[in-house]
């Protein structure tokens, strides 16, 4: 309410606005600062009440891994923006389709990082095997 009456609209901070993709200046960002630090705050004090709960495991494993995600979850928005674009598919505004499409393209990637972590292990796990038989030889 406080930002209406300079003429300021915040709407216009979220993705999807318009014809907007992001638009950040310094009142989006002093606007969504207090949320971040608050939102870091709770996950503290949460993650020392739920230390030895399950999704700890998941949190660690996607904190451990969270570059490879990160590539593969790129990748996915890539692939489906051009297939989108080669179809000649339209944009959509409907609010189903953003929060399915955010759901998926935040579950799959974690997925998809499982094997991709695994095969990843066992290279490092035989390359440590080859080495250390090369200096047992010598």
């Amino acid at each position: 309410v406080g930002l209406l009456y300079p003429g300021y609209d915040i709407r216009n901070i979220y993705a999807l606005c318009g014809d907007l993709y992001y638009h950040n200046n310094i009142i989006s960002t002093l606007w969504i600062t207090p949320i971040i630090i608050l939102a870091l705050g709770i996950c503290w004090f949460m993650s020392a009440k739920v230390e030895k709960a399950k999704i700890n495991g998941f949190i660690r494993y996607c904190s451990i891994n969270l570059n490879t995600i990160y590539i593969i979850q790129w990748q996915i928005i890539a692939y489906s923006v051009a297939i989108r674009i080669l179809l000649g598919a339209e944009k959509t505004r409907s609010s189903l389709m953003i929060i399915s499409g955010g759901i998926i393209v935040t579950a799959l990637p974690i997925v998809i990082s499982i094997p991709v972590v695994m095969i990843k292990q066992r290279k490092a796990e035989n390359k440590v095997c080859i080495d250390n038989k090369g200096a047992a030889n010598i």
